[in-house]
């Protein structure tokens, strides 16, 4: 009859709902399994939700599983020491941004797609600055906040960062990251990087006389380059960043320090230069 039908269908669906119930992963083999293969909850779940909250063949499960073992080997990667790495900086006309990557080798760290990766990243960065107010104090970021720059493909540093991890077959390590928006009627920035991105500096100078850009440009990358070469003793100048950047001496120009040569070009220009803020980063740094 159309009732005794409609009683049975009702009977199958209880059954199935029951049979779903007895099946789904429980919360303790998730935490289990997760303790063992160190994978994310969302997997161990959908494992254990595949194999009937079975522990043992959901680990079976994961190793045949595309994504697991992805995630399997990135674990086993990023255990790894770091020592290496490389630091980009890219440049538009009204911002900066510097980004730091580390892995294990200098071969990798060589590597096209590595460098690809830093370069694109510090795009990246210094498309976020540039949609900032401007200022002239450089913004120094942790690996967690860097990595939630948006990539040119919408996607995020952190995952870019951990996308190429397989494919390398290295640790690698998004570090920190770096930028600042001026105003490029009143500021200028220069920038230096060494030794394929060994060390890296970068020096925001604020200036009254802009006809004189192109020698206040000069001067900032000179002031960068030095930055570099000898680290400014902040210790020494009782933690004043800027005065310990003024003090120091020019690799370059013997028997001249950084607040000499400034005094030289607004001798030159006419204009008045300050040192506003400066950031010194070198890749062993992790």
């Amino acid at each position: 009859s159309l009732g005794g039908s409609h009683a049975e269908m009702m009977m199958m669906q209880v059954l199935q709902c029951v049979r779903q119930m007895a099946t789904k992963a429980s919360m303790g083999n998730i935490k289990e399994l997760r303790r063992v293969t160190q994978l994310p909850m969302k997997l161990c779940k959908q494992a254990l939700d595949e194999t009937k909250d079975d522990v043992d063949n959901a680990i079976e499960w994961l190793k045949e599983n595309e994504e697991a073992r992805a995630q399997l080997a990135k674990s086993k990667l990023a255990s790894r020491h770091v020592g290496e790495g490389r630091i980009s900086l890219f440049s538009l006309p009204s911002a900066v941004g510097m980004i730091q990557i580390n892995c294990e080798t200098d071969f990798v760290a060589r590597n096209d797609v590595f460098v690809g990766l830093t370069d694109s990243l510090a795009k990246s960065c210094a498309n976020l600055f540039a949609a900032k107010a401007p200022t002239t104090s450089f913004v120094e970021m942790d690996a967690e906040t860097t990595g939630t720059i948006e990539t040119e493909d919408k996607n995020t540093a952190a995952l870019a960062t951990s996308a190429i991890m397989t494919s390398i077959g290295e640790n690698v390590k998004l570090t920190r990251g770096c930028g600042l928006s001026f105003d490029p009627t009143t500021s200028v920035v220069g920038s230096y990087v060494h030794n394929n991105g060994a060390f890296a500096g970068l020096v925001c100078l604020k200036t009254d006389n802009m006809e004189s850009r192109e020698k206040i440009q000069q001067l900032a990358d000179v002031i960068a380059k030095n930055v570099v070469a000898v680290a400014p003793d902040v210790t020494g100048a009782d933690g004043d960043r800027i005065a310990a950047v003024m003090d120091l001496d020019l690799v370059f120009e013997p028997n001249k320090n950084v607040a000499k040569k400034i005094k030289g070009v607004t001798f030159q220009t006419g204009a008045n230069i300050t040192v506003e803020s400066w950031v010194r980063w070198a890749k062993t740094e992790v």
